[in-house]
């Protein structure tokens, strides 16, 4: 479990709202409040790095003008060449992958949370902004989200169905596709409980 030094964190930037690591993988980075898309805020950490430097990499950073604490919660992150950012969410596609790092966890400076990873889907870039919603109207239809999202998944946990019945938060995690802008693959976390 990561245990960052907030309060650098926060002198670093402000809008540092929390940490993801997934073991075994080099997805280990703070999170950024991604802002209000209408407003070019979210577009900004694409092209700015965690210091807000201008850099390819960007930063992982929330979507949806969400922080983390909605019900489905976004993250997103670069697919980068040499390894690095989101680009490890690519091996989830190959199905052994989810077996041996079937967890990730997401710290804030008030909690702690383990996740379960539920499902992996490759989608059309286009079509991603269907799965990308939380305006839900009540616990069912989020449910119903999510085991539409199971269903339609390419790689599944043995227990997802289970887990995705849960009392937790969902997170998607998601990256472009290899080298190819066209997909995009989501990665469904839900916080265990």
């Amino acid at each position: 479990m990561p245990n960052p030094d907030w309060v650098k964190l926060k002198q670093a930037n402000s809008a540092c709202i929390g940490w993801i690591c997934i073991p075994g993988t080099k997805i280990n980075y703070p999170i950024v409040k991604g802002g209000n898309a209408n407003k070019g805020e979210r577009e900004w950490w694409l092209h700015h790095d965690f210091e807000g430097h201008q850099s390819s990499y960007g930063a992982i950073a929330t979507d949806l003008d969400g922080g983390l604490d909605e019900a489905n919660n976004f993250i997103y992150g670069h697919n980068m060449a040499d390894g690095s950012m989101f680009h490890d969410l690519n091996k989830y596609l190959e199905g052994s992958y989810l077996k041996d790092h079937a967890y990730a966890y997401i710290v804030t400076p008030d909690r702690s949370m383990r996740l379960v990873i539920t499902s992996v889907s490759l989608v059309p870039g286009n079509k991603s902004r269907f799965w990308l919603r939380n305006d839900f109207g009540d616990k069912a239809e989020l449910r119903r989200y999510l085991e539409e999202f199971y269903k339609n998944s390419e790689v599944k946990s043995a227990d997802g169905k289970n887990v995705i019945r849960g009392k937790g938060q969902n997170f998607c995690l998601y990256t472009c596709y290899g080298a190819d802008d066209r997909y995009r693959v989501l990665v469904m976390a839900q916080q265990e409980h």
